[in-house]
């Protein structure tokens, strides 16, 4: 048990000693305000504030957890040995940096509730970011700071028990368009064989034929070698589909079509369903039930796991808008055009609302990366990026989620997908 004394137990203190002394370090903690309480107390103990009450292991607080407003706020990051750090605190403090105002500033994407240049797609761009900027998105930098943390603890308390989370890979298939041919839509198929052979791309109007005629299977069709490669493994694995409309017209299936129910289902009989919400949703609630209804039609069980298209988050509506829906955990937490944490780190937490200042029940599991993100490097460059993903989450105890997407492992969709295969293939061994 570890004893925090802080002047005032706040929301946002209580939240963030939780989630890295509870959740990512495994150490059972309580909180007093009580100075005779603390001072009596034997077993190990820290404050954290402006001053220390005596000679005990102190932690400087900023203040950021002491408030209950919104507003920008005056950051310098400095390089802090193999990482980074910000808040700085005087030489009374075990550390240099607050390190839990700056974790709670990462981690409920503070900077996402503050004004900013939407991209195209609404959402808050990447290259606004503080990690971006300062060169440390690619660092779980919460779960190192907890290590630090933890190593501090130990060198003055020995025998403090801690139960660090374990190493987790989970693959996500990411299926926005399950079918190339299959199960389009009238005027999307008349509409593709204009194109193909209007641009004499004759082999592709032969293999749509094909496809059509049952004759050939569908080249994005992957899913059979997904589960049979999973089963193999015995890992477990999350498939999210989207049943809302694409904005590409060119793209949109038909999702009412029984070989579109019946493929879910199939799926659903291995591995967990998942679903996608489309943009539409993202902006109204009514199209998100509905949405989400219409998935637990088809699969017969409750939509447990979401993620946006795209990843376009709009903070915090798109979250109020699952918790409205009892959706326990969201895969959205990740850039779309950037290789990362978004949050700052690699283990699941709980979604912190800043405007109401309250701790809600929905998980979100941050992405480290996806195929998406990948293409613009080389396959070298990205087996590289994946083993130094793999290194940073497996000595931290973190969760390595990576997502890939049925069309990956398609010989049409990509000249590499041998290199995709075996990818996910090293992924389900881990």
């Amino acid at each position: 048990m570890l004893l925090i004394y802080t002047q005032k137990i706040t929301p946002r203190i209580d939240y963030i000693f939780k989630q890295i002394c509870s959740n990512m370090l495994g150490i059972e903690i309580s909180f007093t305000s009580e100075i005779e309480k603390f001072i009596s107390h034997n077993t190990p103990k820290i404050s954290y504030g402006k001053v220390p009450l005596g000679s005990e292991l102190f932690f400087e607080a900023n203040g950021l957890l002491l408030e209950r407003r919104i507003e920008p706020q005056n950051i310098e990051v400095s390089k802090w040995g193999d990482t980074y750090g910000f808040f700085k605190t005087s030489n009374k403090s075990a550390l240099p940096y607050d390190i839990f105002a700056a974790a709670f500033y990462l981690i409920t994407r503070y900077e996402e509730y503050l004004p900013y240049r939407a991209d195209e797609n609404g959402a808050f761009p990447v290259d606004q970011s503080l990690a971006y900027e300062n060169n440390f998105l690619q660092q779980p930098i919460i779960d190192i700071w907890a290590e630090v943390f933890l190593n501090t603890l130990l060198a003055t308390f020995p025998d403090i028990e801690y139960n660090k989370n374990t190493y987790k890979v989970t693959p996500l298939i990411q299926a926005k368009q399950p079918f190339a041919y299959a199960n389009q839509t009238v005027v999307n198929m008349m509409i593709g064989y204009i194109k193909e052979i209007s641009h004499w791309k004759l082999k592709e109007a032969m293999t749509r034929s094909q496809t059509l005629l049952g004759i050939k299977p569908d080249p994005y069709d992957t899913f059979s070698w997904i589960i049979q490669n999973a089963k193999l493994a015995e890992k477990h694995l999350i498939v999210f589909f989207m049943l809302g409309d694409t904005e590409e017209i060119s793209l949109r299936q038909n999702t009412n079509s029984p070989k579109f129910h019946q493929k879910i289902k199939f799926i659903a009989d291995y591995e967990e369903v998942g679903l996608i919400f489309s943009k539409a949703a993202r902006f109204d609630d009514k199209v998100m039930k509905e949405e989400k209804s219409r998935m637990e039609a088809i699969t017969h069980r409750p939509v447990c796991c979401s993620m946006f298209v795209d990843n376009s988050l709009k903070l915090p509506e798109v979250y109020r808008g699952l918790l409205q829906l009892e959706i326990e955990k969201d895969y959205s937490m990740v850039y779309s055009n950037a290789v990362g944490y978004r949050a700052g780190t690699c283990s699941e937490f709980l979604f912190y609302d800043l405007e109401y200042e309250v701790k809600t029940p929905l998980t979100i599991a941050p992405i480290a990366a996806s195929t998406q993100t990948m293409r613009q490097y080389d396959t070298d460059q990205v087996e590289r990026k994946v083993q130094e993903l793999y290194e940073q989450t497996a000595n931290l105890g973190g969760q390595l989620n990576f997502l890939f997407s049925n069309q990956d492992f398609s010989f049409m969709h990509s000249d590499n997908a041998p290199f995709w295969k075996n990818l996910f293939k090293n992924q389900l061994k881990l």
